[in-house]
C-alpha cells in the first residue's frame, strides 16, 4: 500500500463518488478507479459497493478508512518530525510524592507520548518505579 494511494482512497471514501473524488484529487476518474481496484486486489477484499452514482463503503471498507487516516497522520507527523530541526528525543525522569498533582504529572505525561514518541519517560514516587513509557 502506498500512502498516495492511501489518499486516493480516503477521499473516496469521503466522496462515495469517484468523479467527485477525481476532481478533488486532480486526477482522471479512469485512474481513479484503476488505483482503487488495484487497491482492493492487493488486499483481497472489495471496499467500497458499487451502485449508481454512489459508492457505500463495506465494513473492510470502513476498516481501512479508520487505518488509512492513523497511518496518513502518522505519516505527516514523521515527515513533520524529520524536517524539523527541533526533534526532541532521550529520556526523561520524574521523580514525585504521591498527591493529586499525579493527576496534572499524568496528563503531561499523555501529551509527552502523543507529541514525542522517541522520549522516553520513568516516573518515580518515592523510592518505587511506578512505571516506565
Amino acid at each position: 500500500m502506498e500512502i498516495r494511494v492511501l489518499n486516493y482512497f480516503l477521499a473516496t471514501a469521503q466522496e462515495l463518488n469517484m468523479t467527485r473524488a477525481a476532481e478533488k484529487l486532480l486526477v482522471s476518474q479512469p485512474a481513479l478507479s484503476r488505483q482503487i481496484a488495484d487497491l482492493e486486489d492487493e488486499l483481497g477484499v472489495k471496499l467500497f459497493e458499487r451502485h449508481p452514482r454512489q459508492l457505500v463503503l463495506t465494513p473492510a471498507g470502513q476498516y481501512l478508512q479508520e487505518q488509512a487516516r492513523e497511518i496518513i497522520a502518522l505519516s505527516n507527523k514523521t515527515k513533520e518530525n524529520l524536517r524539523s530541526s527541533a526533534v526532541i528525543s532521550g529520556d526523561l525522569t520524574i521523580g514525585a510524592g504521591e498527591s493529586a498533582g499525579m493527576q496534572r504529572i499524568m496528563n503531561i505525561i499523555s501529551n509527552i507520548i502523543k507529541d514525542y514518541p522517541t522520549v522516553k519517560l520513568h516516573l518515580f514516587s518515592g523510592d518505587y518505579t511506578i512505571t516506565d513509557f
